[in-house]
């Protein structure tokens, strides 16, 4: 999905129709708030215990998600979790007692399918985060985490929060959780 022009507020030159940085603050906050409604807490409690009784973590994820759980693992570093990135050259291999936290928002990513059959295929625990369960991926995961969305964003739309759908929301505000 492209993010054009007309879908940023803050990019609307004319002076009278340009929202106020104030005004996209509150609409930020409001449609973060939106999406934080929607994030299933058992299913944060259950990730966070995967979380917290394995010994080494792997993470993936395309784009923006991989961004995101890249961050995400430098939280977990922080609170003194053995976490590596997969594409990273420190990445160790994972295995039994091990957790693979793979970010698929469309439910089916082929490079994200075949990594977490690797650490499947070698007794690791595999957590997945997506918006959609049905996509082919949530029959290899030890436990789905959904991000619930309303729908995908359209050219038409004025989010305080660009480019950002509701799945990609909820896992900025999921990994940002101090849990």
């Amino acid at each position: 999905m492209s993010c054009a022009a007309s879908t940023l507020p803050l990019l609307d030159l004319n002076p009278d129709t340009r929202p106020t940085v104030d005004e996209l603050y509150r609409q930020a906050i409001s449609e973060l708030e939106n999406v934080a409604t929607r994030i299933d807490d058992h299913a944060v409690d259950r990730a966070c215990e995967m979380i917290a009784d394995t010994r080494r973590i792997g993470v993936y994820g395309c784009g923006r998600e991989g961004l995101q759980l890249r961050g995400f693992a430098m939280r977990l570093f922080h609170l003194g979790r053995d976490v590596s990135v997969v594409g990273d050259m420190t990445m160790p291999p994972l295995g039994a007692g091990d957790l693979f936290i793979v970010s698929a928002g469309p439910g089916y990513l082929s490079t994200a399918m075949a990594l977490a059959t690797v650490a499947r295929d070698a007794s690791a625990k595999v957590l997945l985060l997506t918006a959609q369960p049905a996509g082919g991926m949530a029959a290899l995961a030890d436990h789905v985490s959904l991000s619930r969305r309303r729908r995908w964003p359209t050219t038409g739309d004025r989010h305080a929060v660009p480019c950002c759908p509701w799945d990609r929301s909820s896992k900025v505000l999921y990994s940002s959780s101090s849990r």
